[in-house]
């Protein structure tokens, strides 16, 4: 899975996520309103799934619900890049 950041930086930034399954390439654009799921999340911000739970447990990643699963704001991702620069992940672009 691949993740690109999206040009200009700043508040209307999204986000695309490629995945390449049996060869074949599927893309998914985020928009700055957007969700993603915690093991996207975890690729966005370079750690793992669990520490994503982690995140989301201790209060410190804001999620939702929505159909039953949890979803991690795109604004929720950036929010704690913004906080934890120099910590685990530091990929939030300037």
């Amino acid at each position: 899975m691949t993740v690109r950041w999206d040009n200009p930086t700043g508040p209307d930034q999204g986000i695309t996520i490629e995945r390449v399954v049996y060869g074949h390439t599927y893309s998914r654009r985020v928009g700055p309103r957007g969700f993603l799921s915690p093991t996207e999340a975890g690729i966005v911000l370079n750690v793992t799934r669990e520490f994503i739970y982690h995140l989301i447990w201790s209060g410190k990643l804001r999620t939702v619900t929505r159909e039953g699963k949890k979803a991690v704001p795109l604004s929720a991702i950036k929010g704690y890049e913004r906080k934890h620069p120099k910590g685990r992940g530091g990929v939030f672009p300037e």
